[in-house]
Formats: C-alpha cells, structure tokens, sequence
C-alpha cells in the first residue's frame, strides 16, 4: 500500500464521494482531522448525519490485522456508552494514477464526535467538575475494557473524544492488546512496532518482549488525570501534587492514588482499577470527620501496651524491641485522620512512620535517629505524650560530620537495594553494577536524616502536644534535657490548652 496515503488524498479531491455499504459518503480533501498509528481520519456526510472515516494506510499484514481487529473486536463487547461507537468495516478500492493498478484501502466508519480532550483542554483550560467527570469516565471504561479482555496500552488526551454535551468517549484501539481466549481475531504486534507513546505509556512498553498488563493502562490513568490538571505529564521525583485543585479530602486521595498509578516499576502500582475503587472508598470513608475522643483512645491503645504497669505516669523506652512494638502498635491503629508531629517550631502530617533499623525511624522521608522515646498516658487522653528523643547533632564538634540525604534504588533490573547519596543522583543517571540506569525508570526512596530537632511529639490532630498554642513549650524544651519532673512539667503546661471539640465534651 505504499503511496496510499498520497492516492487516497488524490481520489477524494477528485471524486468527493465514497459509495459504501451503508450510503454515499460525501468527503472533501479539508475534511481530514487526524492522522496518526495506521490511520488517516476524515469527517464526512452519510445519509445526512456526520460521520469519521479511519482509512488504514500503511503497510503490513501485521498492522493491517490489527486494523481489522480494532473494529471486529471493539464490535463483540457489550454496548458501553463510555466506548467509541463503531459503525461499520469496508473496502475502497480505487486505481493508482501513477502504476493504473489498483489500490485496496480498508477504512472503519464511526460516529463523529466534537472534539478530542486534548483540543478540550487546550480551549478551556483546568475545571475542577470537568475533572471529577475524567476520573469517573477513565475509571468505568478502563475497568469496562480489562473486564472484557483489552488492555488499551494508548491512553493518551488524543484517544479520548468529547460529544456535544460535554461527555468522554475512549477511541483508537489500534495497538490494543485482545486475550485470545476471547477474541478469535489476534492482533499480533512484533519488534520494533509501536507500542505507545513517550508521555503517556509505561515505561516497560518501550522494553522488548514485554508481556502486556493492567498496569499500564493505570500508568496512563495517572499521567492523564496528572496532564489534565498541570497542562503536562509527569517523569522522575518531585511530581506537582493536583490536591490543592480539588476541593475537600476527595483531592488528597486522587493525588495519592496518581502517585501510586506513576511508579516505574509495575509491580509498585495499582494492580486493577478495581483496587483503585477500593482504596477510594475506603479514604473516603477513613476521612470522614472523626470523633476526638475515639482518635484518641486508639491512640491511648498503643500507648498502654507499651507503658503497661507504667499508666498515668512519665515512662522511657530505649530498648530497640520496645521502640520497635511502640510504631507497630500505632501502625495497627485504623486512625480516621493521618497522625501529626509537632516540633514546636513546625508541624505536619505523617503518611507513614516505619521503624526500619536499630533504634531509627523514617517518618515519610524523614529519617530520625532515636536515644528513645518518652510516653504518658492517662484517662485524659488528650495529654497523653509520645515524645521522639532524637540523636543531638551538634556541629559545633568539628568531629561530628552532617549526614547526607541517602537514595535507596530498587528494581526488577538488579536483585538488591542499592544505598547511594541522593546529591549523587544530581545528573539524572546512575551507575550500578558496571551499568547506567536512567533514575527515572527506578523506585527511588528517599531518606533524609535529621538533625533540626532534639525533641518531636507524635499525637493525634486533637492531642495537645500538636495544638498551635503548645508550640512555645514544645520549642523551649528543644534544648534541654528531660526527664520524669521536666515531663510533666510540659503536660502540666500543654493540658491548659485544648483542641476545640475536646474542651466542648469535657
């Protein structure tokens, strides 16, 4: 078929007319729209109603089955109205100018619709319903096709169509991959065919002999909702969260689950979209408005299996497994809302807190280095105390040397975790085991040790220790050394004040 492209743009210029099946087409040479995989698309008028016409103009029996595959097997699924609507398969036959031989075209008529979501996008910029539509379309119709045995592997803002009212259609199945157990046409694909595209597709898609999987259409579901809102995809750390855009906690949940979506290594992501929706309901259901003092009892709970005969009074743990049972004990605690540290002169929420080695723990990045950990508990709860004694860094001591941030790299590529520092990093690129990895197709953890604080309290967002008005006791003990009196001295202080919805019920 070669030169088709060039003989079908001749012939409709000429003829203006495709007699199908169906009815004449009348076509013109301005009525093309989009070119791009096997195919040229035009717009065109069938029996008065605008129609699309996908013309497959490359060569290969390859890639013209899996042409003939996008049609017959799109046609055997259930009708879904999240799927683009498939009209018929045909045939043009016209002859060469050039050769007088004849030229076979096949070419897919489809509903046309208005516009593609990149052109949406461009011409209207970031909208927080439109957005929540997205998310709703990409999660029904990914889960639609992988239920029925396609992964589409071509999620991108282009194979996304919008219809007059504003509704979202998935389209070009060109390099989809049919399980043969339940589609008689294979669409066969063979080394160097195109597998996706840079921006969009997992990065294992561009690795020979790749077995497909829903893993990566979930990599395209996360750069696709991360695109829509930035203007642009996401490779490698430091991704622009998109929670700030979405009101509520509903925004935090969506920029969580784009995270987990975009790991280079599959096995890190979402397994299904059905694991997607479990997740969703469950944070949604974990961040509704909690009750204080429930929070608090959970956290008491933790607390008085690890004080034991020590209640209601000032307690230190400084015995490895004692630490270690302490952030396991928290762990176990379904909290509704994230626990929170405060230093006194800064405070945020935990996403995670990890006991990883002798007498250290890694709060999300952070990494502490502990001498132990005080606790109090009482039948208050809301002065109840977990307070980290951090290893001191005083750099004064011109023999005490600043710890560097650490990286921790992992992937199928090597067998073990490879320690570096994170400034080695600095270039884009790694070398491990006489090889040069591109960082961005590794799972990179990050730790970075700290040396700010001495002291740093652990409680619940109802907990004195992390209420705003307590920072000025928490900063002053920053340089002191405590012990039992001095404890209680700062819950005699912290107990003064008291998060709203406690004083209220007390």
């Amino acid at each position: 078929m070669s030169g088709s492209k060039e003989e079908l743009a001749k012939y409709i210029e000429k003829y203006k007319l495709i007699r199908s099946y169906l009815g004449d087409i009348h076509v013109d040479k301005s009525d093309r729209i989009g070119a791009g995989g096997n195919g040229v698309v035009y717009s065109g008028k069938l029996n008065d109603s605008n129609i699309a016409i996908k013309f497959f103009v490359e060569n290969g029996l390859t890639k013209l089955t899996r042409f003939k595959s996008e049609f017959f097997n799109v046609q055997m699924l259930p009708a879904n109205k999240n799927i683009v609507n498939l009209i018929n398969y045909e045939e043009l036959t016209i002859v060469s100018d050039e050769s007088e031989k004849e030229i076979m075209i096949p070419y897919i008529l489809m509903k046309k619709y208005d516009e593609s979501l990149k052109q949406y996008r461009n011409a209207r910029g970031f909208d927080e319903v439109t957005f929540l539509k997205l998310f709703n379309f990409l999660i029904e119709g990914i889960k639609f096709i992988h239920l029925e045995g396609i992964i589409h592997r071509d999620i991108k803002p282009e194979n996304i169509l919008v219809t007059h009212d504003d509704e979202f259609v998935l389209t070009d199945f060109g390099i989809a991959h049919y399980n043969p157990e339940r589609f008689a046409l294979k669409a066969n694909t063979k080394r160097g065919d195109r597998l996706g595209n840079y921006e969009f597709s997992a990065p294992e898609q561009a690795e020979k002999g790749i077995e497909p999987a829903q893993t990566m259409d979930i990599y395209a579901f996360g750069q696709l909702l991360q695109w829509y809102c930035h203007g642009s995809t996401h490779r490698g750390t430091g991704r622009e969260s998109i929670a700030h855009l979405i009101a509520g906690v509903k925004g935090e949940i969506i920029d969580s689950i784009i995270n987990k979506c975009l790991y280079n290594e599959p096995s890190n992501r979402f397994e299904s979209i059905e694991e997607i929706e479990k997740y969703l309901e469950s944070e949604l259901a974990r961040r509704k408005k909690p009750d204080a003092f429930e929070e608090m009892r959970k956290f008491s709970t933790a607390l008085r299996k690890s004080v034991l005969s020590n209640y209601r009074k000032p307690y230190y743990i400084n015995e490895p497994s004692k630490i270690e049972n302490l952030i396991a004990y928290l762990n176990k605690q379904n909290f509704k809302r994230k626990l929170e540290f405060n230093t006194g002169c800064g405070n945020n929420t935990i996403d995670s807190i990890r006991y990883i080695d002798t007498k250290k723990i890694l709060i999300d990045h952070r990494e502490f280095e502990l001498n132990g950990i005080w606790i109090y508990c009482n039948d208050s709860l809301y002065d109840d105390i977990v307070l980290l004694d951090c290893v001191k860094y005083d750099f004064k001591d011109s023999s005490r040397i600043q710890p560097d941030a650490i990286a921790y790299l992992s992937s199928h590529k090597f067998d073990e975790v490879i320690e570096v520092p994170i400034s080695s990093l600095e270039s884009g690129f790694v070398e491990i085991e006489n090889n040069i990895y591109d960082i961005n197709e590794l799972k990179v953890q990050e730790r970075y040790p700290n040396y700010s604080y001495n002291f740093v309290a652990i409680g619940t967002m109802y907990h004195s220790t992390i209420l705003h008005k307590n920072d000025g006791f928490l900063e002053s003990i920053q340089t002191s050394e405590l012990n039992p009196e001095s404890i209680k001295i700062l819950i005699k202080n912290i107990s003064r004040n008291k998060h709203d919805e406690v004083f209220l019920r007390i």
